[in-house]
């Protein structure tokens, strides 16, 4: 009995050359798989894609040709047909290519701002509490997105601000 002990504890100590012991190695072979939301090509939808695609797939796959096979695997409608193209190139240059183009079509920073800011601003009016939650996380999720691309003071006018506050039903 003291033996098991002894493995057990000898076990937890042991780490790979990620860094990871055993028991984080066995914890993370345990998780569920992660499964990504394809990206359909909508701009608001680019930054989040992004973060959990490099998260869960670009910083794990090490050859370009996984990565394209993945990414495109991860894309549908406008987004796909877009990349499409890329893998006729194959490899690393296919998949750059197909990053780049995502970027300029769906990443691009003014349209990103426009579109959070127009829905924030012209949405429909909010009369219930479920509505008011959903503005709510409407206008996290636009805020973070802002921040993030340092893009904040698109939002941060009085005419926007006046706007949004006109949407909500006395």
């Amino acid at each position: 009995q003291s033996r098991v002990k002894e493995e057990t504890a000898d076990d937890a100590s042991v780490s790979s050359s990620d860094g990871l012991s055993h028991k984080e190695f066995l914890t993370l072979l345990s998780l569920p798989k992660v499964e990504l939301e394809p990206f359909d090509g909508d701009p608001l939808k680019y930054h989040s894609f992004t973060a959990v695609f490099n998260e869960n797939v670009d910083t794990i796959a090490q050859d370009g040709r996984t990565k394209l096979m993945r990414l495109l695997q991860y894309t549908c409608g406008a987004a796909k047909t877009a990349i499409r193209p890329c893998s006729v190139i194959g490899g690393e240059d296919g998949y750059t290519q197909a990053r780049e183009i995502l970027k300029k079509r769906f990443g691009n920073p003014h349209v990103i701002a426009e579109k959070i800011i127009g829905s924030l601003k012209n949405g429909k009016p909010v009369k219930t509490a479920q509505e008011l939650q959903k503005l709510s996380d409407e206008m996290t999720n636009g805020l973070t997105t802002l921040s993030c691309m340092k893009k904040l003071e698109e939002i941060d006018t009085q005419s926007c601000l006046v706007d949004i506050v006109n949407r909500l039903q006395p």
